[in-house]
């Protein structure tokens, strides 16, 4: 932007590595700030940038990844009775047959999609495959192995 005759530019804001890491770390452990509050059924990927923000600022420290680790397990899906969907006729219409499975794997992407057995709404918590991926991957910055993970469910 040009400075008008007489006025003065100000000098753009230099980058802050401390005010950065303050901000991804807050959205990594705390609420969301309101304008994305929206996005917390996408909270997987959120902490996939907050966590690889921080590496690569330097910033990722053992506590982050400990509390990040321990967040990604418990949004781990393990029901033993999953539904299973059957295209039937017409084309464009879905019914559920109930069958009992093995666990079907995968993240959800936050705890707004976790369904309690007292629900009876287990059979529809199901995992999602972009945060199976993200979970993976934050797991992966985090330098854990994958041992924790239900791998024969997610194949």
């Amino acid at each position: 932007m040009e400075a008008s005759r007489g006025e003065e530019s100000e000098a753009p804001e230099m980058f802050s590595r401390s005010k950065q890491a303050r901000f991804l770390r807050s959205c990594l452990r705390d609420a969301l700030p309101e304008q994305m509050a929206g996005l917390d059924c996408n909270r997987m990927t959120i902490a996939y940038f907050c966590v690889s923000g921080l590496d690569l600022l330097g910033e990722l420290t053992e506590e982050d990844m400990n509390a990040t680790t321990k967040w990604v397990l418990s949004l781990q899906v393990c029901v033993s009775a999953v539904a299973s969907w059957v295209l039937l006729s017409p084309p464009d219409t879905w019914s559920i047959i109930p069958k009992t499975s093995t666990a079907p794997g995968g993240f959800r992407g936050s705890t707004f999609f976790a369904a309690s057995q007292e629900s009876g709404r287990e059979a529809w918590d199901l995992g999602h495959i972009a945060m199976t991926y993200t979970a993976l991957a934050v797991l992966k910055i985090c330098k854990r192995g994958l041992e924790d993970v239900n791998v024969a469910g997610n194949a």
